[in-house]
């Protein structure tokens, strides 16, 4: 977790200034336990914005201490947008975050995945 090649470091080195750069909103989504980047693909909330806008996913390997809190992380998703309203998700980790976000998007319902 507090690895320089950590996804969360990275993503503040590297992906936040980049995106910061060329105007992009975004979310960031750091997993606490297995399966919550799968629930959170899964889930659908009311009251979707449809603005433009991306959410990254990071592995948490329990350590982050205060970008772990949602409320002391900028960009922190705060999971209360639908999925369907974002243009792309970014996925920051190893091969089992990318397991996990395939599988919650392909548990919904078939008219989301059309969008």
């Amino acid at each position: 977790p507090t690895s320089p090649t950590g996804a969360l470091n990275i993503y503040e080195k590297y992906m936040k200034p980049m995106l910061e750069q060329s105007s992009v909103d975004h979310d960031v989504l750091v997993t606490k336990r297995a399966g919550h980047a799968r629930d959170r693909m899964m889930s659908r909330k009311n009251g979707a914005s449809g603005d433009d806008s991306n959410v990254r996913c990071g592995e948490n390997d329990d350590g982050y201490d205060k970008l772990n809190k949602p409320n002391e992380m900028e960009n922190a998703d705060d999971e209360s947008r639908d999925i369907s309203t974002y243009q792309a998700i970014i996925a920051m980790g190893g091969d089992g975050i990318l397991n996990e976000i395939m599988q919650g998007i392909r548990s919904r319902p078939q008219h989301d995945q059309e969008q």
